[in-house]
C-alpha cells in the first residue's frame, strides 16, 4: 500500500480531472460559439437593415421628383424612363470606385384602380419596385402613389 504524505494528498486533492477538464472546456466552446453567432447574427440583420432603409430612400428619392412633373410629362411615356439602376452609395459620397449593392427598380404609371369615380380620369397611380440582392437572397420592395392632374403639383410650370 502507499503511504502519501499529508502534503502530496493535498495538492492531488486540488487537481482537476481529466473530465472535469473536457466538460469545461465543451461548456467554454458552446459559450464561444453563442456569442460569436449573436454578434455576426447582428451584424447580418444590420446590414439587411441598411438595405431595406437605402431602397426606400430610392424609392422616396424617384417619387419626390415625380411631383415636379406636370401632367404632360407624366403621361409620355418617352419622358420618363421605365427602368434605372441605383447603387447603394449615392453618386458623389463613396471616395472609393465601388457603389455596392446594385438596385434594380421600375417605374410603372397607371391607371387608379378606382375607374367607377368621376375624377378617376384625372388620377394616375405611380409604383416604384426596387430590387436588389442581399447576399443570395433576392430581395423586393414597393412603393406606390397617387398623381392628380389638379392636385398638389399645380406650382409646376404648364
Amino acid at each position: 500500500m502507499h503511504l502519501l504524505s499529508a502534503n502530496a494528498s493535498r495538492m492531488l486533492s486540488r487537481a482537476f480531472s481529466l473530465i472535469e477538464v473536457v466538460v469545461a472546456m465543451a461548456i467554454a466552446s458552446i459559450i464561444l460559439m453563442a456569442l460569436y453567432l449573436g454578434i455576426s447574427g447582428g451584424f447580418g440583420l444590420m446590414n439587411a437593415t441598411r438595405e431595406n432603409l437605402r431602397a426606400t430612400q430610392i424609392m422616396v428619392e424617384k417619387l419626390e421628383s415625380i411631383r415636379l412633373y406636370n401632367w404632360a410629362q407624366l403621361n409620355n411615356l418617352a419622358f420618363l424612363p421605365d427602368t434605372f439602376v441605383d447603387g447603394y452609395f449615392p453618386a458623389g459620397t463613396n471616395t472609393g470606385n465601388s457603389v455596392g449593392s446594385a438596385y434594380y427598380g421600375t417605374v410603372t404609371i397607371g391607371e387608379v384602380p378606382f375607374t367607377e369615380l368621376s375624377y378617376a380620369t384625372n388620377m394616375r397611380m405611380v409604383t416604384i419596385e426596387i430590387t436588389w440582392t442581399n447576399g443570395t437572397i433576392p430581395r423586393v420592395r414597393q412603393m406606390s402613389t397617387f398623381v392628380s392632374q389638379y392636385g398638389l403639383q399645380r406650382y409646376v410650370i404648364q
